[in-house]
């Protein structure tokens, strides 16, 4: 993959030079298969960590769980399940304008990654008005509160 990407001579005994041909591949969509057996044969659980976070929101959800299986069992693993079941929710309320009683959000159940990224980009007003009354920073909720005026001002 390295003389693939351009990085053939790179040392791949820093994780530094092994992380940039991993960034690379993942903005290839030919690469992922390659991508996924490398991170499960990745030295550094935390380059592999970080790549699976990253490499999870190009690829489709469907193979998000292989590449949460290719980390080892433990703290990474259970962190990356988490960060594809909340990409999963942020990818449902950015395409939908309305939950309209299809779906029910528990916004304070979420991490604060997902309800930062809600609060930037959800278009149910009901979410955001949750998020701006009980997101769990300061931030989430001014921003909430910033996204809600600007749909109700667009009619969006």
């Amino acid at each position: 993959m390295a003389e693939r990407l351009g990085g053939g001579g790179a040392d791949l005994e820093s994780g530094h030079a092994r992380w940039e041909i991993y960034a690379r591949a993942i903005e290839i969509p030919d690469e992922w298969p390659a991508l996924l057996e490398l991170v499960r044969s990745e030295p550094d659980i935390s380059i592999a960590s970080s790549v699976v976070l990253k490499v999870m929101e190009v690829v489709p959800a469907s193979q998000r769980p292989d590449y949460v299986a290719a980390l080892p069992a433990g703290k990474s693993r259970e962190y990356a399940a988490t960060r594809a079941r909340e990409l999963s929710i942020w990818e449902t309320i950015t395409k939908t304008s309305a939950t309209s009683g299809e779906e029910e959000f528990d916004t304070r159940s979420w991490s604060t990654w997902l309800q930062l990224r809600a609060a930037d980009s959800a278009r149910d007003e009901a979410i955001l008005e949750a998020l701006s009354a009980t997101g769990a920073t300061k931030r989430i909720r001014a921003a909430a509160e910033r996204r809600l005026l600007s749909i109700r001002a667009s009619g969006d």
